[in-house]
């Protein structure tokens, strides 16, 4: 669930209910479009059959129009429009009312930001120590990988080698993890380019640390057993965090 940061800006928060029907997207973005407003910001909250419920942002800055009069717009159209109401505020902080289960796929999607990672990806190797808690971290990471094949490849058929890479970079994409911006394959063995790589971004500042990955490379070691059927090793041969642009692992196919 996000939330938006005025920044200056006169932003405000709105929580729409749309009929589901062709046509109730296009027509709400029709309302402040001819009162010269720009929507800022668009997200699903829910969807069901008959209904989907929104929550957007208009940047009322410049206008003489209040968030009651536009408010007023949405809720004339009983066509289209079910509900509006305006958004909570706390500060310069604009946030949705409700909580809403969000899902990637079939799975259902929970929001875990750097500020909960960050100390789980560091606070385990200064508690157990740096190579018990690599370790630790890593063999996690191996049953996230498991998981996340069997999860995502049901009934799906996903065993060609590079469907499955393809599928990586496409759940590695869905929450946020990296982007795999390269992968070789070859006999035997397979090589990922990764950046914006989360766990090491967050060890950049570690002088102490020559790579960063533990859990993303049990995730990747997990993932390509389950999906290749095969003993897998994988080493982070480059990391951002030892001065490398991007992150790089060579995966052994045994």
């Amino acid at each position: 669930m996000v939330f938006v940061l005025k920044k200056g800006r006169e932003l405000v928060g709105f929580e729409v209910t749309l009929n589901n029907r062709p046509g109730s997207l296009n027509h709400l973005a029709s309302i402040p479009k001819k009162l010269n407003l720009n929507i800022d910001y668009i997200e699903t909250l829910s969807k069901s059959e008959d209904r989907y419920e929104l929550f957007l942002i208009i940047d009322m800055t410049d206008t003489e129009i209040s968030p009651r009069e536009l408010l007023d717009e949405f809720k004339k159209d009983r066509e289209y429009i079910i509900e509006a109401s305006i958004a909570p505020s706390l500060k310069d902080i604009i946030y949705p009312s409700k909580f809403y289960v969000k899902t990637v796929g079939n799975s259902r999607y929970i929001y875990i930001g750097e500020e909960l990672m960050k100390p789980f990806a560091i606070g385990i190797k200064h508690v157990l120590g740096r190579e018990a808690g690599g370790s630790f971290l890593y063999h996690y990471g191996i049953g996230v990988g498991r998981e996340l094949y069997k999860g995502y490849s049901k009934d799906r058929r996903i065993e060609d080698p590079e469907d499955v890479i393809l599928l990586l970079k496409a759940l590695f994409n869905a929450h946020a993890w990296a982007d795999i911006k390269e992968y070789i394959l070859s006999e035997g063995s397979i090589t990922l380019q990764i950046e914006n790589l989360w766990e090491c971004e967050s060890q950049k500042n570690l002088s102490e640390v020559e790579t960063g990955s533990h859990l993303v490379r049990g995730i990747l070691a997990g993932f390509l057993k389950e999906a290749l059927n095969k003993e897998i090793v994988v080493k982070e041969t480059k990391c951002i965090v030892s001065g490398d642009p991007s992150c790089e692992f060579r995966i052994s196919v045994i």
